[in-house]
């Protein structure tokens, strides 16, 4: 761990992973991020990293798609590496996630998790629930749509110019109540591939999202 790593408490510090998918505004991922997060950075996805005119405290994988000039400047910058063989157990984005719980990070942010590789995007997304069970705050974006692993209790401020759709991520969620919508839901059961929960409209300045049984994936995007 580089003396820059060591200095932080990281248990109070949001770790931000930056995937090798789809950034679909910069500007956005940049107003998302915070002045004293820990940026993790998986194998490729360090030039979306540059692009944001950022470089990552930590640089993760097997190396075989980071561009080899960004990855010199990456060490001469004293970015802390950890380099994993190719014939490994874990995605990078895995590995890095793996790091960040290691050190004692309590919040994740992913970055960029989504994207062309359907196979990816649903390993990326559940790779989330563990973490979430171990009492970790967990979300996603791309700059443009949010998403929240919720187990308790989700306030969302003015997003009422968004859709909201609330879906269950385990079996059975119980106990489902969504406040401040134009459909809103009371103590609502929700199941897998149940559509009951999709794009609703915010009406309130802040809207309460809540469950007492099961896991919701919470999806904030753009109007059509």
């Amino acid at each position: 761990m580089n003396e820059k790593a060591d200095s932080k408490n990281f248990s109070s510090t949001r770790a931000v992973v930056f995937s090798n998918g789809y950034y679909a505004c910069l500007a956005g991922i940049k107003q998302r991020l915070r002045p004293h997060d820990w940026l993790i950075c998986a194998d490729g996805a360090l030039a979306k990293l540059v692009a944001l005119d950022l470089w990552p405290d930590l640089l993760v994988g097997d190396f075989d798609s980071v561009d080899q000039s960004l990855l010199q400047q990456a060490q001469q910058r004293g970015v802390e590496l950890r380099t994993f063989d190719r014939e490994k157990d874990y995605t990078d984005t895995e590995l890095a996630c793996r790091e960040a719980v290691e050190r004692g990070c309590r919040e994740l942010l992913l970055v960029g998790a989504w994207g062309s590789r359907l196979d990816h995007s649903l390993a990326n997304l559940l790779l989330l629930p563990p973490y979430v069970e171990q009492g970790l705050t967990v979300s996603l974006t791309d700059g443009q749509t949010d998403a929240y692993l919720v187990r308790d209790e989700l306030v969302l401020r003015q997003c009422q110019d968004r859709l909201v759709s609330i879906l269950s991520f385990t079996p059975v969620a119980r106990g489902v109540t969504a406040q401040g919508f134009y459909w809103p839901l009371q103590e609502a059961t929700l199941h897998w591939g149940q559509g009951l929960g999709i794009s609703n409209i915010p009406i309130a300045d802040a809207v309460t999202i809540s469950v007492t049984e099961g896991l919701l994936l919470v999806i904030v995007t753009l109007e059509d």
